[in-house]
């Protein structure tokens, strides 16, 4: 071989050279792609069963935010391999082009459990960061041991079972007139206090299930109430028209912290300020109507001006 390469011209040995060169680095981008693509430091080992349909990108997405959150609370020496969907906790909604899919993990070989809300999109786009929360008193398995990084301390575990209003809770609603779920949490961005959540799947219930709340013998005027309009992603891109009639849009991305984060679009020329607190305040009417208030959330306006 060595005597063939010898003999060949000296472009045929530069080609030749580039060829091995070229296939060389070809063999290792594989080897690299094939081991980057296809291991996560952590698995949820039945995911297939109940998402099996996702994208390989948000497959990824899930296992490595597992991995990063396990690695961020515990001093891990071997990645556990026992992450696993409890029976009977998944579920998911679709919403617009979201699907939120919610369900408990269970890892015996670290006693310990984490409630997940995972909201991925349809297609090649990445998902939303996952929620981690601590499960509720009555979904606890590990009560010895105390659920780190979130709100359900054992401390809190004792408050949260002493709270009268727990004994309602949580509610499910299912029915063809409102779909919405409520149930209590300790508020880590209000002093920990014990709060009550309601998840919206159905649109404009939060009355609905005030008023549901106060028919138990409770006063949710006792409790921050957050309210989480999971119906609001079917209406948004908005478009409309403000006080000034010219265009404005709302559209709404989550936080890494899986809060709502608003945009509005304000395309009105003239004086920036007054335009665009002509689109703030159409926009904030305009999600009071879907039962949501703008300064509840953060929200950022970018004006558009093309004369």
């Amino acid at each position: 071989m060595f005597v063939l390469f010898e003999n060949l011209s000296q472009k045929a040995k530069i080609i030749a050279v580039s060829i091995l060169l070229l296939t060389v680095v070809g063999i290792i981008a594989g080897v690299a792609y094939f081991i980057i693509d296809n291991s996560y430091p952590v698995v949820i080992q039945n995911l297939n069963d109940y998402m099996g349909s996702i994208s390989n990108k948000d497959k990824r997405a899930l296992n490595e935010a597992v991995s990063d959150y396990l690695d961020e609370y515990f001093d891990i020496n071997e990645t556990p391999e026992d992450v696993y969907i409890r029976e009977n906790t998944f579920s998911d909604e679709k919403s617009g082009k979201l699907t939120i899919a919610h369900f408990i993990i269970d890892i015996d070989s670290l006693k310990i459990s984490y409630q997940i809300d995972f909201t991925y999109p349809y297609g090649d786009h990445t998902s939303v960061n996952p929620v981690f929360n601590c499960p509720s008193l009555t979904e606890t398995r590990y009560p010895e041991t105390e659920c780190v990084g979130t709100f359900n301390s054992s401390s809190l575990v004792k408050a949260e079972q002493d709270n009268p209003v727990n004994k309602i809770l949580p509610i499910k609603v299912d029915s063809k007139e409102a779909r919405y779920d409520i149930f209590g949490f300790f508020d880590q961005d209000n002093g920990n206090k014990f709060s009550l959540n309601i998840v919206d799947y159905s649109c404009n219930n939060r009355e609905k299930a005030l008023e549901l709340i106060r028919s138990k013998g409770f006063n949710p005027d006792d409790y921050t109430v957050n309210y989480q309009d999971e119906c609001i992603t079917k209406h948004l891109p908005y478009v409309g028209i403000n006080t000034l009639g010219n265009k404005f849009r709302v559209s709404m991305t989550t936080t890494d912290e899986g809060k709502y984060y608003f945009m509005i679009d304000n395309y009105s020329c003239g004086n920036q300020k007054n335009t665009e607190n002509s689109s703030l305040k159409a926009a904030s009417d305009w999600l009071h109507s879907r039962g949501l208030t703008l300064t509840n959330y953060e929200y950022g306006i970018l004006t558009f001006c093309n004369k």
